[in-house]
């Protein structure tokens, strides 16, 4: 798991998400907020390929 926030706006990480989508499968994208626990523990508990999980 990653947390973007601190790194929002900038070009090269705003370009390295960008790669991240175009060419990695099972990424997911979570808003910090409570129900990213939620939602996050329900992905985590019924995948059985590798994520990617960016927060922020």
């Amino acid at each position: 798991m990653i947390n973007i926030e601190k790194y929002k706006g900038k070009i090269i990480f705003d370009k390295c998400i960008e790669y991240l989508f175009l060419h990695a499968k099972n990424v997911y994208w979570f808003i910090n907020d409570y129900s990213m626990y939620e939602d996050l523990t329900e992905l985590l508990n019924h995948s059985d390929e590798d994520v990617f999980v960016l927060i922020g």
